[in-house]
């Protein structure tokens, strides 16, 4: 399933973001720089894929090596990290179950 994650550089810069899935070695990465108070939001959820700093797209910033990946039922062990500034950000990961008790959820 996909999700939405948001970083947001609250205590000063930070440095190409990358967000891995430790699981499966799978890593996406955006290559941009933060100043404090930007909002980088990503979203792998299928049919809504984007990449946006301060609510500007900056789809082209994607490491070419990445992947729009998903996580599964059960546990995900996921990492963020940054070349630079890793202790300035704030992460907030949303991440909706489609269909839950027999519910269906739409994204």
């Amino acid at each position: 399933m996909g999700f939405k994650i948001i970083f947001k550089a609250i205590k000063g810069i930070a440095k190409n973001i990358k967000f891995s899935h430790l699981g499966t070695g799978e890593y996406l990465e955006i290559l941009t720089d933060m100043e404090q108070g930007d909002k980088l939001e990503i979203s792998t959820i299928e049919g809504s894929k984007y990449v946006k700093l301060n609510k500007q797209d900056i789809f082209n910033s994607i490491n070419r090596q990445s992947t729009f990946f998903n996580i599964s039922t059960g546990d995900n062990l996921l990492e963020y990290s940054a070349e630079e500034g890793q202790t300035n950000l704030d992460v907030i990961l949303y991440y909706v179950p489609k269909y839950t008790n027999g519910l269906v959820i739409n994204n």
